[in-house]
């Protein structure tokens, strides 16, 4: 079975996630937008994808809410970004289901 490009399928969907495609110009509350689930059997993974970019060792990843198809994939190397204070950088919390 092939790996998907992104959190919710293997094609790229502007009106999935909190990017450039489908944003109100800020951030949205996590599972807002339930297109932007992780398909894996037995998750609840909202948000993995777009909405702020995850700060991970000085390099940020994932796309943030102005953020468009290449940088919404899954696995993307991360960029330094030109303005690591911004709105558009955060962290990612996952938390296992009970």
């Amino acid at each position: 079975m092939a790996e998907n490009l992104y959190p919710y399928g293997p094609s790229y969907d502007p009106g999935a996630c909190s990017g450039a495609g489908n944003s109100p110009g800020q951030t949205v509350d996590v599972a807002t937008l339930g297109e932007c689930a992780t398909v894996a059997a037995g998750t609840s993974l909202f948000d993995m994808s777009g909405n702020v970019w995850e700060w991970v060792e000085g390099t940020a990843r994932g796309g943030g809410f102005k953020a468009g198809s290449p940088e919404l994939v899954c696995g993307t190397p991360g960029v330094v970004p030109a303005e690591p204070l911004t709105n558009e950088i955060g962290i990612r919390c996952c938390k296992p289901a009970p």
